[in-house]
């Protein structure tokens, strides 16, 4: 079955590829923006430090991330050639992507109490990475799928209730990472940037792993 969706996989990892490139910068970015956005304010020595820490743990991500796929391909490689896969390497392929994800998840963490919080979307987004996207990425990587699903479930509930007094209807929380620049066209050009970036930032970190884990 591996082999006979071989041209899939690939197309899958090459495109996996090009995503990494983009996240990689993007985080890259992001920080420049916070960095700028924090001058001059009491805190920024803090911003610095909360954002140099949290973007060396996203792009160490990255580097395993493409690793990672690298080893797959090669691994496809033997079995198209009809060696055999060593055990081991399926066990350490395993190991590997949970290190990628703690990193992930670290730097997420970290990220949250360097991102401002003066509107919905960014509350909305340092809460997600405060308080969801941890422990849900973590029982994702530890528990089985059927128990899982309800932690996922219970946490889009919470989300939903935590929110609610800002106006975030059911509706509106399936599609919370759609942003509306125009209703933001009337703030500075640094605090535009980082509402984009925080609908962005939700949609890459808990938008799409949250939908891949309830199609399960």
């Amino acid at each position: 079955m591996l082999i006979a969706r071989a041209p899939f996989l690939r197309a899958d990892l090459g495109l996996d590829f090009i995503f990494i490139v983009i996240y990689s910068g993007f985080f890259v970015s992001l920080a420049l923006v916070l960095k700028r956005w924090a001058e001059g304010q009491p805190f920024q020595g803090n911003v610095a430090t909360i954002v140099n820490i949290a973007t060396a743990a996203l792009l160490i991500t990255g580097v395993l991330d493409a690793a990672e796929n690298a080893h797959i391909l090669s691994m496809l490689s033997m079995a198209e050639q009809g060696q055999t896969i060593a055990q081991g390497e399926i066990v350490g392929q395993m190991v590997a992507s949970q290190i990628k994800f703690m990193f992930s998840y670290f730097g997420v963490f970290v990220l949250s109490f360097a991102l401002p919080q003066s509107n919905m979307i960014e509350k909305l987004v340092v809460f997600i990475f405060r308080w969801v996207q941890l422990p849900v990425g973590v029982a994702v990587l530890s528990l089985p799928v059927e128990l899982v699903r309800p932690i996922v479930h219970f946490s889009g509930g919470l989300l939903l209730r935590r929110h609610a007094g800002d106006g975030l209807d059911h509706r509106a929380a399936r599609t919370f990472t759609v942003v509306n620049f125009a209703s933001t066209s009337t703030l500075p050009d640094e605090r535009r940037k980082l509402t984009g970036f925080s609908a962005l930032l939700i949609k890459v970190r808990v938008a799409d792993p949250l939908r891949a884990v309830l199609a399960c």
